[in-house]
């Protein structure tokens, strides 16, 4: 899974999204005249997670889930 996503309201600022992080920068528009951007960790504060667990029960809640820290820390 990977997304690229440019601020509507900052040209410069870009974010790349994999699923293990989310990087970018805020020097989009030098990519024009030098080719280089600067590539930065923006995932201060977010917690990653996984799906542990899904079951779906013949009654009830058709979903429950079991979302887990795949952290470690």
């Amino acid at each position: 899974m990977e997304a690229l996503a440019i601020d509507p309201f900052d040209s410069n600022r870009w974010t790349y999204g994999t699923g293990a992080t989310i990087q970018g920068g805020r020097d989009l528009l030098k990519w024009d005249t030098t080719h280089n951007v600067t590539l930065q960790s923006m995932a201060d504060g977010i917690e990653e997670t996984a799906i542990l667990g899904l079951i779906s029960p013949p009654t009830g809640a058709r979903l429950i889930s079991a979302v887990g820290d795949i952290c470690g820390a």
